[in-house]
């Protein structure tokens, strides 16, 4: 089932679609992951911002100041929310601003702080192993490249 996802910013409503339950990774066109990226893009630099002091204070922190606790739970609630929302989205969060797009035989990733989407992996490859889109494009000329597909 299709649906649209309206997401509210201070001065618009973006209609995204997304397919399923929130959660759950939707199949992205390599135009479809490129509209998007900007919203998340968006959201992991409001979240970023917000991340880095208490990522400084957390590690400035002994482990035996009771402040501890707060601030690493904190962290956490930072990190939570940003996965949240990208996930409602329908990209996967493969690792701390580390967003995938799945085509179905594979991911576009996205890595902050990244200016645009220009890497992908297999399936049933590491994250770590990102390859450049336009060479995949080029040499395997994948349905996801091409717009309805």
């Amino acid at each position: 089932m299709i649906r649209v996802v309206r997401v509210t910013e201070k001065t618009h409503t973006l209609e995204v679609p997304q397919i399923g339950k929130p959660g759950d990774p939707r199949l992205f066109s390599l135009s479809e992951a490129e509209a998007l990226l900007p919203l998340i893009q968006k959201i992991t630099r409001a979240a970023h911002s917000e991340w880095l002091p208490l990522r400084d204070a957390v590690r400035n922190t002994l482990s035996c100041d009771p402040r501890l606790g707060d601030r690493e739970l904190a962290y956490a609630a930072i990190v939570q929310t940003w996965s949240d929302k990208v996930e409602r989205l329908g990209p996967v969060v493969a690792g701390l601003w580390h967003v995938d797009f799945f085509t179905g035989d594979g991911f576009l990733c996205w890595k902050y702080p990244e200016t645009r989407l220009a890497y992908y992996h297999a399936a049933s490859d590491s994250a770590n192993v990102r390859q450049d889109i336009a060479a995949i494009v080029d040499t395997e000329a994948p349905d996801w490249a091409w717009p309805n597909q």
